[in-house]
């Protein structure tokens, strides 16, 4: 691990302060206009969608909450856009829409804390983390990880991506996509309770986009796009082991503890790796449809689901003999999958399509509930 720089360094020294002040001054509350949902049930019971919703905003990511019954879905705003951003709380049991809540910059990645009661979402455009405290008083704070004229001006900045938590305590990490030649992405422990920047593990690998981390915190997988490997750390950054991705072009990952498996989307090569989380030898490799970009796994269950980008649909697979159960149409573009073990159903975000002849059904942001039994 590199110690940090000094540029980030004197960023996080004046971080506390205006963090602090975010927190006391900004209070959130439903939006004024919440746009018009399309909520339905599925007409034909065994296509694997219970409900559907269309929503606007350029939606990513999606996190539930069991205590409350809900989804959360972060909403990243079309490109170019700058200003607040907002998350989408939907029932989970209807898709309807509880209400909107406003966040200081544009949202990608979405992580609920049940322990801290908190949802954490990554400002990519601005080189951000910012947690919102759920309960009777919403309030936010942000954390800037990435300095601010890099992330506005900078060629290849490093953006913010995916978070994961260790169970139990207050760490979260953050992946930091890095598009430069020179392997530049970043991993950033943060403190979920203070949002302070713990450590900082830089130059980590080329394209760092997905993460997991075992249970116990002391080992952290991810995916390096930019030379098809997964990586092992430790809980300080220090790289234990580089192996193949088993496929080209790695974006996401979920890790089976009990199981020492690693379950890897490799985008490029249409496939889903199965890897021992040790050695790195490959297990099994299932054929996807076009471009998988997520992957989660319920351990209750035994089920895999893969969000198919291009292919608009998702893959619902048995983890124990690796055969597809269902592949379910969800146009038009599945980008993340949230799940809700207890009630064996999985949530999906799509997003809108932007190929030129694309119809007008599917230039629209969609959130499903897949229920197969």
């Amino acid at each position: 691990m590199k110690a940090q720089s000094a540029r980030v360094a004197l960023l996080l020294a004046g971080l506390t302060a205006s963090s602090a002040a975010l927190m006391g001054v900004t209070q959130m509350a439903a939006a004024q206009a919440a746009p018009s949902p399309q909520t339905s049930a599925a007409s034909d019971a065994t296509s694997g969608i219970a409900h559907q919703v269309e929503l606007s905003g350029s939606i990513y990511e999606l996190a539930h909450d069991a205590s409350s019954n809900s989804i959360y879905v972060a909403v990243g705003g079309a490109k170019g856009e700058s200003g607040q951003g907002r998350i989408i709380e939907l029932d989970a049991s209807t898709l309807a829409i509880k209400r909107s809540i406003v966040t200081p910059t544009k949202n990608h990645g979405l992580y609920f804390d049940a322990q801290l009661n908190t949802l954490f979402t990554t400002n990519s455009r601005s080189g951000q983390l910012t947690a919102v405290r759920l309960g009777n008083d919403l309030s936010s704070s942000t954390v800037q990880l990435v300095d601010p004229q890099q992330a506005r001006e900078g060629e290849h900045p490093v953006q913010p991506r995916e978070i994961v938590a260790v169970p139990g305590s207050d760490s979260i990490y953050v992946t930091g996509v890095g598009f430069g030649d020179d392997g530049n992405s970043a991993i950033w422990k943060v403190n979920g309770r203070t949002l302070q920047v713990e450590e900082t593990f830089e130059q980590v690998g080329k394209s760092v986009t997905g993460l997991a981390v075992a249970p116990d915190g002391k080992q952290l997988f991810a995916t390096a796009m930019g030379s098809d490997e997964v990586l092992t750390l430790d809980q300080h950054g220090k790289v234990l082991k580089r192996f193949s991705s088993g496929g080209k072009k790695p974006l996401n990952i979920a890790y089976d503890a009990k199981g020492g498996r690693l379950f890897v989307v490799n985008s490029g090569s249409n496939t889903l790796a199965v890897l021992d989380s040790q050695s790195g030898k490959p297990i099994y490799t299932y054929s996807t449809s076009e471009m998988p970009i997520s992957v989660s796994y319920d351990a209750d269950h035994q089920r895999l689901y893969v969000a198919n980008r291009k292919g608009g649909d998702v893959d619902v697979i048995d983890s124990s003999t690796y055969q597809r159960i269902k592949r379910i149409p969800a146009p038009p573009m599945p980008n993340s999958v949230a799940l809700d073990s207890e009630h064996n159903r999985a949530f999906v975000t799509s997003r809108p399509s932007n190929a030129k002849d694309a119809s007008d059904s599917d230039k629209r942001d969609r959130v499903y509930e897949i229920s197969v039994p």
